[in-house]
């Protein structure tokens, strides 16, 4: 029964001996195991957290849009609006890494939700992902005031989740670079 849970939870400790690269796959055991087992939560969790490192690891954009496409899919299909809306702004990140308007002719454009900005106000754990990863394609892309504003957004926030710490490293390291890059222009 918690067989999916034990891959996951060792998979995220793995990661801190051996490369994502090559502990990444163990998310979608986990992700078969936990849906054997009728864990649709856990399933969840480990098929998001494989989509997304496919995204930090450098695994070809067309290859992660396949994987965040069939993981959207699957969040929908269980109604799962928490797990949705984190996913969404990497999605929106991914479109536009690409140059597309969306990630695929069957789905509607990736565009923010009235569904996100209500999790967004009722908590603001969403707003840390949402924040991040607008964050993040500013800086990308070096629009530099949008950057400096979301900067300041996201070093307000309440809060900064490191229960996972090693998927918290890509926000550190980019948040790091983006407070210098500020701290160069005004200092």
């Amino acid at each position: 029964e918690v067989a999916g849970e034990v891959i996951c939870v060792s998979t995220h400790v793995f990661c801190f001996v051996e490369p994502v690269q090559s502990t990444n796959e163990f998310y979608q055991e986990g992700h078969k195991t936990a849906m054997a087992a009728g864990d649709m939560i856990i399933a969840m969790v480990n098929i998001i957290i494989h989509s997304v490192n496919c995204f930090w690891i450098g695994s070809s954009l067309p290859t992660v849009r396949k994987n965040f496409e069939s993981t959207r899919y699957l969040l929908e299909q269980q109604n799962n609006a928490t797990f949705l809306s984190q996913i969404l702004p990497v999605m929106r990140n991914l479109s536009r890494l690409i140059g597309t308007d969306n990630l695929d002719n069957n789905n509607p454009p990736c565009e923010e939700t009235t569904m996100e900005h209500d999790l967004l106000a009722r908590n603001p754990f969403q707003a840390t992902t949402f924040i991040f990863q607008k964050l993040y394609i500013s800086f990308l892309f070096r629009e530099y005031d949008q950057m400096k504003s979301l900067a300041e957004q996201y070093f307000q926030l309440p809060f900064k989740s490191w229960t996972l710490i090693f998927s918290t490293s890509a926000r550190v390291f980019i948040s790091g670079l983006a407070s210098f890059w500020i701290y160069r222009q005004i200092g």
